[in-house]
């Protein structure tokens, strides 16, 4: 009996040992899966929550300006004004249109309009889409103060051309407008997206890539209804300014000119006798 006694007492402390290394091993797999997850693969998942929770919104550049050869007069300049945009994805299901309803009366803008760049095959984009611009700071303002009842609704700064005193020179200047489709066909793999200012005629058309500049980036963290936060933690890449350009052409003996031409039909030729 006591031979029995103490084998039976060996086998149930081998069985407790086994037992206790079983449990032991578990424990050890389970703490390092642990540390796995918040320590070695925490900054990893940090990081994609971070990038998950970060928007990028580009930063227009300054278009560079137009001279006349003494380059004290802009011809063509720039003026600091915003456009609005939306985030279709970020809009709640089924509030898009009395959305679109609400900001075309703030923005004075047709509704029709907003239908020509915001479509309901783009609702479940995430970029933003620019559906109106040359609006004023006080709208702006407005919508920064009530945030909470236009969701997905963003703005940038767009600043827009203002041409003085080109007169009979304006066919020279050319003018800019918003890229069109075919054209962002063509030149997109020049940098160029949808949204973009680009020249259209004379030297704003002619040295376009030299005027445009380069835009810059901001990243910020938003929170689930795209409201900034932390915001000590935004990251801008800053724009590059478009080169400023200076004409042969003199503004004071072109207005002289056209002031002596009246309304005749004719040309004038400047010499210098000397």
């Amino acid at each position: 009996m006591g031979e029995r006694s103490q084998e039976s007492f060996i086998n149930r402390k081998g069985r407790v040992l086994l037992l206790s290394l079983i449990a032991g091993a578990g424990f050890l797999t389970y703490t390092g899966y642990l540390f796995s997850l918040q320590i070695v693969k925490g900054f990893e998942y940090q990081d994609r929550a971070r990038k998950v929770s970060q928007r990028m919104l580009p930063v227009p550049s300054q278009r560079g300006e137009i001279y006349d050869r003494n380059g004290d007069i802009p011809l063509a300049t720039n003026i600091d004004s915003y456009a609005v945009d939306i985030i279709p994805a970020e809009v709640p299901k089924g509030e898009m249109e009395s959305l679109k309803r609400e900001l075309s009366i703030l923005l004075s803008v047709p509704l029709e309009e907003f239908e020509k760049y915001l479509t309901p095959e783009m609702y479940h984009l995430y970029q933003p889409v620019e559906i109106a611009d040359n609006i004023s700071v006080e709208k702006i303002y407005f919508l920064a103060e009530h945030l909470d009842e236009y969701p997905g609704v963003t703005w940038h700064q767009k600043p827009i051309r203002s041409y003085l005193e080109t007169g009979s020179i304006a066919h020279v200047i050319g003018y800019v407008n918003d890229i069109t489709s075919g054209e962002l066909q063509v030149l997109y793999n020049q940098g160029y997206k949808s949204g973009d200012v680009i020249g259209k005629r004379g030297i704003e058309k002619q040295y376009d890539e030299l005027l445009r500049g380069e835009e810059g980036m901001r990243y910020r963290t938003v929170d689930v209804r795209g409201k900034g936060v932390d915001a000590g933690s935004e990251t801008i890449i800053e724009p590059v300014p478009g080169k400023d350009i200076v004409l042969t052409i003199d503004s004071k003996i072109q207005k002289l000119c056209e002031e002596a031409l009246g309304a005749r039909v004719g040309a004038v030729v400047v010499l210098k006798p000397a």
